[in-house]
């Protein structure tokens, strides 16, 4: 997977912010599916933590990864 590849690269990537201030966590997170969550998933997860990926990071509307995740959840739900 290039992810897993480029975050065994270059631990920077996991800090990096958008113009939103957004991270690669907090995309990741938007982006989660817990329906088809796998082990990959959760190996990238971990890889992306372990690099250095902050879960407290805000965006510029103050939202961290967590605030993503539970957007992305809601999604599911409705």
């Amino acid at each position: 997977d290039i992810v897993a590849l480029l975050l065994d690269q270059d631990e920077i990537l996991v800090s990096v912010q958008n113009d939103s201030g957004s991270t690669p966590l907090h995309y990741f997170c938007r982006n989660f599916d817990a329906k088809s969550y796998n082990e990959k998933e959760e190996c990238l997860l971990d890889k992306m933590i372990r690099a250095g990926a902050s879960v407290h990071a805000e965006n510029a509307n103050g939202e961290t990864p967590l605030h993503s995740l539970l957007a992305s959840s809601v999604r599911v739900l409705t």
